[in-house]
C-alpha cells in the first residue's frame, strides 16, 4: 500500500525541487508535465499536492493564487496557483 505520509512523498518533493529550482510555473502545468514523465511512479494528484505543500512549509517554494479568492490551503493543483521555486 502506498502511504501518503511516507517517505515516498518526500522523495517526490525532493525530485520536484531539483527539477524546478529557480523556476516559476502553475501547479497545474507542473503536475501535467511531471506526472507524464513519472508514469511508472504511483503518484496521484493528492501526492503532488502534499509534496508541494511540504515545499512551501520548508521555505523552498512560494505559492500564490491569481484568482483573487481566499484559499484555506497553501497549494492547489490548478492553473490559478502559481509556484515560485527558490
Amino acid at each position: 500500500m502506498f502511504d501518503q505520509k511516507s517517505i515516498n512523498i518526500d522523495k517526490l518533493k525532493d525530485e520536484i525541487y531539483l527539477k524546478y529550482k529557480g523556476k516559476q510555473l502553475s501547479a497545474n502545468d507542473l503536475f501535467e508535465n511531471h506526472h507524464i514523465i513519472n508514469t511508472t511512479a504511483p503518484y496521484s494528484r493528492s501526492h503532488y499536492t502534499e509534496a508541494l505543500r511540504r515545499l512551501v512549509v520548508e521555505g523552498k517554494m512560494v505559492a500564490e493564487f491569481t484568482d483573487n479568492r481566499q484559499h484555506k490551503v497553501s497549494v492547489l493543483i490548478s492553473k490559478e496557483c502559481l509556484l515560485k521555486f527558490n
